[in-house]
């Protein structure tokens, strides 16, 4: 239990802060597990709290900052709307209802899972990039603006296929100011030329609606991208927008269930396909044997870990939101913007600042041509297509 609670802290660290990943931090910790009071299966624990925790976190800077990471980046479109209708807390709530719903669904469905799985992922593997072309083909072809939309999408594409070639950086590193250049800065520039502060927060909101269909596709997009190789939360994120229903409650509580199934399916599918699919799969695995009472060690771990995120997830949110309520917005928006940009460099250095500034340029298009921004996320979907086509 020790571990777990200092796992939930760590969470509530790398989901607060910008740039820190769950994977950075398990990887520098590996490092010095020596000296760390841990056994094998506790420092398991940990780490696997603190990643689930960081799912429901992270959503704090990507809805009130605009500060996304890979998993959150579309939420900052619609939960930056709901902000400036003093909406944000309930943009948070909505995530949280996802994540919450996801975990309980997959504790109850993990009997079906142990057959699914396997056989989900060895039909759909062969055929994934096939998959995301035909996402790709709809997401143009539902514009009015078609030109534009490919023109958008193969820029953003691009852009990915140049970085993920030959990748100067460690994934977790190079993705932040990938993704806050596409999608946080085009957000926090366009804040500046609107209002100068933000309206009174509600702390109140309909918590009697709780759109369960919006959990199961959540559910089901996860699970598909948690087990599948070289694709995660934010492409599930991209078929959910795309096929899902198009009111923004139902989104983001999609969207904070594919961040948290894709999660807990990643270390899960350790057992079930025996693949790790994260970072933080991959530690364990060299941690502990990963057998059936380990899985449900962390199955038990996760409904405990969801339900203390949760709280803590609406408690720190709601703390947040009276705080900006009191300030000028348009000093916060340049705050954020200063810090985003001396974190890259701090992180990343000269070629970071260099993919931050090529990332708003091309994240900046989609605003100015009135199409929708998850054509950014051909980043990630466009070296893969290429991949299965035997071009990458």
């Amino acid at each position: 239990m020790i571990e777990v609670f200092l796992g939930i802290l760590a969470g509530c660290l790398t989901g607060l802060v910008p740039g820190i990943h769950p994977n950075t931090l398990a990887v520098f910790l590996l490092s010095f597990s020596s000296l760390l009071p841990f056994d094998p299966l506790g420092f398991s624990l940990f780490i696997f709290s603190c990643a689930l925790t960081h799912t429901f976190l992270s959503f704090i800077p990507s809805i009130f900052l605009g500060a996304p990471e890979d998993t959150t980046a579309l939420s900052v479109l619609p939960g930056h709307r709901f902000l400036l209708e003093g909406r944000g807390m309930e943009a948070v709530y909505l995530t949280v209802v996802g994540g919450l719903g996801v975990v309980v669904l997959t504790s109850l469905l993990f009997p079906l899972l142990l057959f699914l799985l396997p056989a989900l992922y060895s039909g759909i593997k062969p055929w994934i990039w096939l998959l995301l072309l035909g996402v790709a083909i709809f997401m143009i072809l539902s514009e009015k603006r078609k030109l534009r939309a490919c023109t958008a999408f193969l820029l953003a594409g691009c852009f990915g296929f140049i970085l993920l070639s030959k990748p100067v950086l460690p994934l977790t590193l190079l993705f932040f100011p990938v993704f806050t250049g596409l999608f946080g800065l085009p957000t926090l520039l366009l804040s500046l030329k609107g209002r100068t502060s933000l309206p009174e927060q509600s702390q109140d909101w309909n918590r009697a609606e709780k759109p369960w269909g919006a959990v199961g596709r959540g559910w089901l997009a996860g699970l598909v991208m948690g087990v599948l190789p070289g694709l995660g939360a934010s492409q599930a994120a991209v078929l959910v927008h795309e096929f899902g229903k198009k009111d923004l409650r139902s989104f983001l509580v999609s969207l904070g269930g594919v961040n948290t199934v894709a999660s807990l399916i990643s270390v899960l599918a350790l057992y079930l396909i025996s693949r790790p699919r994260s970072g933080v799969a991959v530690i364990i695995e060299k941690l502990v044997w990963v057998d059936f009472r380990l899985v449900l060690i962390l199955i038990f771990c996760s409904l405990f870990v969801s339900g203390i995120s949760a709280i803590l997830t609406l408690r720190i949110a709601s703390g947040f939101s009276k705080f900006l309520s009191r300030i000028s917005y348009r000093k916060v928006v340049l705050i954020v913007l200063v810090f985003l940009v001396l974190l890259t460099a701090l992180l990343t250095g000269p070629y970071g600042l260099l993919v931050l500034i090529t990332g708003t340029a091309i994240g900046l298009l989609p605003i100015k041509w009135g199409l929708r921004r998850s054509h950014g996320m051909a980043v990630l979907m466009l070296p893969i297509i290429l991949g299965g086509l035997g071009l990458m």
